[in-house]
C-alpha cells in the first residue's frame, strides 16, 4: 500500500494551498477590520439583544470579561467604538 503525504508549501507571504498571505503579526494591514469581522451580527445573536438595538456599554463590558468567541467579539466591538 503506497501512502501520500501531502506536505505544505510555502512561498514568500503566501501559503500555497489556501492563497492567502500568511499572517505578519510585525506587519500592518490596511484592512484588518474586514477581516476581524467575519459574522456581522453574531455579537447580538450571542448577547440576545435584537440587530436595531444598540448593545449597551455595561453589556459590553461583562461580556468583554468573558473568554471563547463571545470574549474576542465583545472586546473588539469596545475597540471599534473607540474608534468612532
Amino acid at each position: 500500500m503506497i501512502r501520500l503525504v501531502a506536505t505544505r508549501v510555502q512561498e514568500e507571504g503566501t501559503d500555497r494551498n489556501a492563497n492567502q498571505p500568511i499572517h505578519n503579526p510585525g506587519k500592518k494591514t490596511k484592512k484588518w477590520i474586514a477581516g476581524a469581522i467575519g459574522k456581522p451580527g453574531a455579537l447580538h445573536r450571542q448577547l440576545g439583544i435584537p440587530q436595531n438595538k444598540k448593545i449597551p456599554a455595561k453589556t459590553l463590558a461583562a461580556a468583554a470579561k468573558k473568554g471563547g468567541k463571545l470574549g474576542k467579539r465583545a472586546r473588539l466591538a469596545e475597540t471599534l467604538r473607540k474608534m468612532h
